[in-house]
């Protein structure tokens, strides 16, 4: 099946250097890796905004060679505290996306009940809690139903609480086969996501679903990344075999030491 979208061998000076990876259809992948490894500027590149040739492909084109207006409707981006709302509320944005994509309004209901979105629906968007901002711009991407979401640390003011919350909203994204790409340096992060790409000297370090990947933790903490305190604990516990597998949170570990007991 040919990729949603596709990165091939990508240079762009100082960065990358022959970076290819490629994103299927309904994923959530994340890109993580040290502070100045290029995270913003490949969220750029993908979005289009810095501009590069036959390097980034969108279902099988050249990313550059897409008309502007189509690549804004295929492609949704959102940048680190940048919600980028245009109106007062979220009933008036969502309004003008149905207007500007002639989406019909049963569409809206329907965003607005899969998101839960109708307790702030008509409050002002400035007045909105991190969470309730994100919930609002993923509801809006429903709505508009793009292809690619490129979303760039789109976790930093929210709660472990907050981002399960946030994962059933991308639980719901991929049903609608939408395909989600997002930055982190916070590797807590990746136990949300299918996919997890480490970007280290122009390229990738390492790929592959996430558990696997922080099992590289020498690795990983060469470059200065630090996994989540529990798959820390998780690795250091096998390693002493007094489990058999990483645990994610406080209360199935304790669970486990206790019936090991």
């Amino acid at each position: 099946m040919q990729p949603v979208l596709e990165v091939k061998d990508l240079s762009y000076h100082p960065l990358f250097s022959s970076l290819s990876f490629s994103l299927s259809e309904g994923s959530v992948v994340m890109v993580s890796g040290s502070n100045c490894c290029g995270k913003t500027t490949l969220i750029k590149i993908l979005a289009g905004i810095i501009s590069t040739t036959q390097s980034v492909f969108l279902e099988g084109q050249a990313l550059e060679t897409i008309p502007s207006k189509q690549k804004q409707k295929d492609l949704s981006l959102l940048f680190e505290e940048n919600f980028t709302f245009h109106s007062l509320t979220l009933q008036d944005e969502m309004n003008t996306i149905c207007l500007e994509y002639e989406i019909p309004n049963s569409n809206q209901e329907e965003v607005v009940e899969l998101f839960s979105l109708s307790s702030f629906l008509k409050k002002k968007i400035a007045s909105l809690t991190p969470l309730q901002q994100l919930k609002s711009y993923l509801g809006l991407v429903a709505l508009k139903h793009p292809k690619v979401v490129l979303l760039d640390n789109p976790f930093q003011k929210l709660s472990y609480e907050d981002k399960k919350i946030i994962l059933k909203d991308f639980s719901t994204l991929k049903k609608m086969g939408i395909t989600i790409l997002i930055t982190s340096s916070n590797l807590e992060d990746s136990l949300f996501v299918d996919q997890l790409l480490i970007l280290n000297q122009g390229g990738i370090l390492i790929e592959g679903l996430p558990l696997k990947v922080l099992k590289e933790d020498s690795v990983l903490n060469k470059i200065g990344l630090q996994l989540p305190f529990f798959v820390d604990l998780s690795l250091k516990l096998q390693y002493y075999n007094l489990i058999d597998k990483i645990y994610l949170d406080q209360e199935s570990l304790v669970e486990e030491l206790w019936k090991s007991n």
